[in-house]
């Protein structure tokens, strides 16, 4: 008698388990995102000295790239075409003749970033160095939109170190000649010799821009 009972509980409490695990539910739901777009950079206006460079070893020569505030009336280089202020490109130095912008061919760079309205992004402008020169970007700025329609700036930056600055929004976009997601890199700097050049010849090498959000 007392095992009959006992049967009959061990049923009754298999049926009550399985029960419960019919009426419980698990389900999957999606989880998803979209990447960004990377970050561009384009160049506007080449960055060059002229033909205004001596081929001794051991000579300098600055660009100043000063008139390239983004307030700057003679400065629309931040805002639309490159329109030069009336120093930014000029070189001096023991490794070039004085000379004023744009006279020889001597220019200030001008470089667009475009990305995310309104975001930060760091920019990095590198020094480079090869057998025939050094080339130092020491001098210029790049552009920091604010988010109102006046109160932006030209920030100077650091050799070789990432500056955080912001591209134009919607707000700054309604500034005269700013586009929204975009900003300006306006770059000068030196040029140290570094061995006896060939005269009456072109010399170049590469520097490096970088964007990162």
């Amino acid at each position: 008698m007392n095992n009959k009972l006992l049967s009959k509980s061990l049923v009754f409490t298999a049926i009550s388990f399985i029960a419960t695990t019919v009426n419980a539910q698990s389900v999957d739901f999606p989880v998803s995102f979209r990447t960004i777009s990377d970050v561009e950079i384009q160049q506007v206006q080449a960055l060059s000295f002229g033909a205004t460079m001596f081929s001794a070893n051991g000579g300098t020569c600055s660009m100043d790239a000063s008139g390239t505030t983004i307030n700057d009336a003679d400065a629309a280089i931040l805002r639309g075409t490159p329109v030069s202020g009336s120093l930014a490109g000029a070189v001096t130095g023991t490794g070039c003749i004085d000379t004023a912008a744009g006279i020889s061919g001597n220019q200030i760079g001008i470089y667009r970033v475009i990305g995310i309205s309104g975001s930060d992004v760091q920019i990095t402008v590198n020094e480079v160095t090869g057998s025939d020169f050094t080339y130092t970007p020491d001098s210029g700025c790049i552009s920091n939109y604010d988010g109102a329609t006046a109160g932006d700036t030209c920030q100077s930056f650091f050799v070789s170190s990432p500056t955080t600055t912001a591209l134009a929004d919607a707000t700054d976009g309604a500034d005269a000649n700013v586009t929204e997601g975009e900003l300006r890199i306006v770059i000068g700097g030196k040029i140290t010799i570094n061995t006896d050049l060939t005269a009456d010849t072109n010399y170049s090498q590469d520097f490096t821009i970088d964007a990162i959000y």
